[in-house]
């Protein structure tokens, strides 16, 4: 995550201060040039209606909420529809602050815009090219993508797989799976079990997220192997509460990859122009350093062992390995409090472009 800092000297930042119930009480006229809302309709309402309106999800105001009612500062990017229909990508850092006693009772926001994307309605920059309405035609068939993690996840938790946590307790695991638009908590004692079983069929069998070209049992191997290093991270944080979450979307054109459970999007809008499919796997472990997760994204399993030499690390190599084969892209993420989150993206199966 880059530091808001980082953006060019002289852009006055946009800002506004909140109290503990969430309302604004003071905003500057750079957040109503930002935002694009005037500051009577900022002043005195709500945080959480003012983000709603402008297409905010609201798991990212409760994150944001949650690291300063526990007094730390957050920083996270997000995409920000303006009332004009101008969208824009926004960085903001959120920090609590202080009365006399030392008590949290307000909060202070500032923003800044990272970059534009287009409008629907702008005609592309001949210096920058157009999205594609339809990809070329490529060999091969399209796989089921939402069948083929089930059958992953269904096989790992099959392997009943238990490891205790440092007070000898079994560890206990959440599994929630995000395919085809439902999503379907498991809770697993310890980390194996007997397969999904409960409302498992109720998912939809026909998934509209489809990729090209690669035989179904490619995306098994990716999804083995991300699963396994999902758990290796839960089991590596020792608690007894950990969530691993595999989920499939589709990205809007010039939209940001937003997830239900890592608060931090990513994935540019300029990645996104062609309807990528999204596979994301998040687990509550440890978050791994940067210069481990640079490594793996580049494919460079060599360099990321040498640096943290861990299952989890290896698991995660070939998770890497498997997904840059299938011609897919890979972005990692490994924010302190928020986890860790790997998206594989692919390009659209021709007969399922946008």
């Amino acid at each position: 995550m880059r530091d808001l800092g980082t953006k060019a000297a002289g852009a006055a930042p946009a800002r506004i201060v909140g109290n503990l119930a969430g309302v604004v009480e003071w905003a500057n006229d750079a957040f109503a040039q930002l935002s694009g809302i005037g500051l009577d309709e900022t002043v005195d309402k709500p945080v959480s209606r003012l983000l709603e309106r402008a297409g905010i999800d609201l798991e990212i105001v409760e994150f944001v909420a949650q690291h300063f009612f526990e007094g730390r500062v957050c920083r996270v990017a997000f995409p920000f529809e303006r009332p004009d229909g101008r969208r824009i990508d926004v960085l903001l850092e959120v920090e609590a602050l202080r009365d006399a006693l030392g008590e949290v009772d307000r909060f202070s926001a500032i923003a800044r815009e990272e970059s534009a994307a287009p409008c629907a309605s702008e005609t592309a920059s001949p210096n920058r090219s157009p999205s594609r309405a339809e990809p070329p035609p490529a060999p091969g068939y399209a796989v089921d993508l939402d069948a083929a993690i089930r059958r992953a996840v269904e096989a790992a938790l099959a392997g009943g797989r238990r490891e205790p946590n440092a007070s000898g307790d079994e560890l206990g695991l959440t599994v929630e799976l995000d395919l085809a638009g439902g999503l379907e908590r498991i809770a697993v004692a310890g980390l194996g079990g007997e397969g999904l079983g409960g409302d498992a069929g109720d998912l939809r069998a026909a998934c509209p997220a489809t990729v090209e070209p690669p035989a179904g049992q490619a995306i098994e191997s990716l999804a083995t192997a991300l699963f396994e290093a999902a758990r290796l991270g839960v089991a590596e944080a020792g608690n007894a509460g950990g969530v691993i979450t595999l989920s499939t979307a589709r990205l809007d054109v010039h939209r940001r990859f937003v997830s239900k459970v890592h608060a931090i999007p990513a994935c540019p809008a300029e990645r996104s122009a062609s309807g990528d499919v999204v596979l994301e796997v998040h687990d509550t472990g440890r978050a791994l350093p940067p210069s481990v997760l640079a490594a793996l994204a580049r494919g460079d399993s060599a360099a990321a062992r040498a640096l943290d030499p861990s299952a989890r690390v290896g698991a995660l190599a070939e998770a890497c390995a498997c997904a840059l084969g299938l011609g897919a892209r890979i972005h990692l993420d490994g924010t302190p409090g928020c986890g860790s989150q790997v998206l594989v993206l692919f390009e659209p199966a021709p007969n399922q472009a946008r």
